[in-house]
């Protein structure tokens, strides 16, 4: 009998801890399938009520920019909310994160090293959020090409959505910094 008590307990604390483990954040066994492990099949991607998108509406980005991004409700579920995400930006095709986040710590958000410091970024808290502002600084080199933003998004523990294509930017050529003029405008 006390045997069976104690195995309760020792099944209530580790169901408790699971459950509990993810409030901060993605685990790092998220990283490459973005699966968060909450024990439940996600639901169908042509179902998931959340846009991932860059503020400006840009296309394209050059090597260093840094983007602002948006992760929010779509407008067809405007009461939808949300706790957790894991927020990627990849080369299409590839599993591996690239660039690195800004992560904002009044905002609700962490960046995750995966691959690479700070390639990924996850929430810091499951507060229910109905939008969350993200800052991407892209790969410095030139020629890392075309990348896309891959998202997970969990509703609730449950109800989740994972591997979502958010958008995809094509590489530009960073502008030329201007030559420094050494004659004063008026003297010329």
């Amino acid at each position: 009998m006390a045997s069976a008590a104690i195995c309760n307990i020792f099944t209530i604390l580790t169901i408790a801890k699971r459950l509990s483990a993810y409030i901060d954040g993605a685990p790092r066994d998220a990283c490459t399938d973005l699966i968060p492990g909450h024990g439940k099949a996600p639901q169908p991607s042509d179902t998931v009520p959340y846009v991932l998108s860059a503020r400006s509406g840009q296309t394209t980005y050059y090597p260093g920019e840094i983007l602002h991004l948006t992760l929010s409700i779509n407008s067809m579920n405007p009461k939808t909310t949300f706790k957790g995400f894991l927020v990627q930006a990849r080369h299409r095709g590839s599993t591996i994160p690239v660039g690195m986040w800004n992560a904002a710590s009044d905002n609700n958000q962490d960046a995750l090293t995966c691959s690479n410091s700070k390639d990924s970024i996850t929430h810091s808290s499951n507060n229910v959020k109905t939008s969350i502002g993200l800052i991407w600084v892209a790969p410095i080199t030139n020629g890392s090409g075309p990348v896309e933003f891959r998202y997970t998004v969990v509703q609730w523990l449950d109800v989740y959505w994972v591997n979502n294509v958010g958008l995809s930017l094509n590489e530009r050529e960073k502008p030329p910094t201007p030559p420094v003029d050494v004659y004063p405008l008026n003297l010329l």
